[in-house]
């Protein structure tokens, strides 16, 4: 099952609590709890539907990460470095983990790449 998927299951289950609530106030805290497990699985459908590639330059410091759609799309590197593929790119992961990348992604998509400081 995928990450969405389960958010979905989680939204799913927190609606049919919302209809099984006794206390007045529960009903809509369980359907503002669910409509965020909506949300979050909507992000990472998202975040998975781009397929872009992850480069990172070698060097100079300080690094330089570029999310493109095609090598074809990066900048030339900086003199003394070049673009290298990261092969452990995934973009649902990288976005849950950091969701200021969710604008990074659009502009990538947008544009056919986006820079972004290295860590």
């Amino acid at each position: 099952m995928s990450d969405a998927e389960l958010y979905r299951r989680n939204a799913d289950d927190c609606r049919q609590r919302s209809l099984q609530a006794r206390l007045p106030g529960d009903k809509p805290n369980w359907l503002k709890i669910a409509e965020e497990w909506q949300k979050l699985a909507e992000e990472v459908d998202a975040a998975s539907a781009y397929k872009g590639r992850k480069m990172n330059t070698a060097s100079p410091v300080p690094a330089r990460v570029a999310y493109a759609t095609s090598a074809a799309a990066l900048s030339k590197s900086l003199p003394g470095a070049e673009w290298a593929e990261d092969t452990t790119f995934n973009a649902g992961e990288d976005i849950l983990a950091d969701p200021t990348l969710k604008d990074v992604y659009k502009e990538a998509i947008l544009k056919g790449c986006a820079m972004a400081k290295g860590k």
